[in-house]
């Protein structure tokens, strides 16, 4: 996730403050796309995980083992980071449709 906070804001914008994504450098692209499935992947094997947790602890939850209040701020939480996993698949597949609309920069369109 490191290395894709640290690379978007090298990402040109264009005048509506989008990203211009036609603009930005294809190895750039290339790093882009590759971080954010990353980070796509593990946020849902950690949703997953999370889940699974929850679901072999529904008795703790049911006798207030564990708080209500944990397991609300638990589902903000896994709500936003789902949010985050949805934005960087969006991201990822507008930098592979550059790269693949631009396929003489040599840089492989991806997986």
């Amino acid at each position: 996730m490191r290395a894709l906070l640290q690379a978007l804001p090298r990402l040109p914008a264009a005048p509506d403050g989008q990203v211009d994504f036609a603009r930005a450098d294809p190895v750039l692209l290339a790093l882009v796309r590759d971080e954010a499935q990353t980070v796509l992947q593990v946020v849902q094997r950690g949703q997953g995980a999370i889940g699974r947790l929850l679901a072999c602890s529904a008795v703790a939850i049911e006798s207030g083992d564990i708080d209500a209040d944990s397991v609300e701020s638990l589902g903000y939480f896994l709500a936003e980071v789902g949010d985050f996993a949805v934005a960087c698949w969006v991201m990822s597949c507008a930098c592979r449709a550059t790269l693949a609309a631009s396929s003489g920069s040599g840089v492989r369109a991806g997986p």
